[in-house]
């Protein structure tokens, strides 16, 4: 679902930036080529740390994984208005 959801928000909808978060390299290379602006690798480096070097605050959060603990650091990362999915 992840890259499919990449491909539409900048191919359908032309949202202006797209990030994409993982914790396996070779997933974080296909989002890459499947046209996420940014891809970092949450295992490695802190994404609000991220998201604060690039003065980037997400409004569209997608959690492709469904797993518990994403959904509140998803909250605490989201600028208002905000969505989540």
């Amino acid at each position: 679902m992840g890259l499919t959801t990449v491909q539409a928000l900048k191919g359908v909808y032309n949202v202006k930036e797209v990030i994409v978060a993982d914790r396996i390299d070779e997933r974080l290379e296909m989002a890459k080529e499947s046209g996420a602006d940014w891809v970092i690798n949450n295992g490695q480096q802190s994404l609000q740390d991220f998201l604060d070097e690039k003065g980037l605050k997400p409004t569209l959060i997608v959690d492709a994984a469904c797993h518990p603990s994403i959904l509140q650091e998803a909250i605490s990362l989201a600028s208002p208005p905000r969505a989540l999915y």
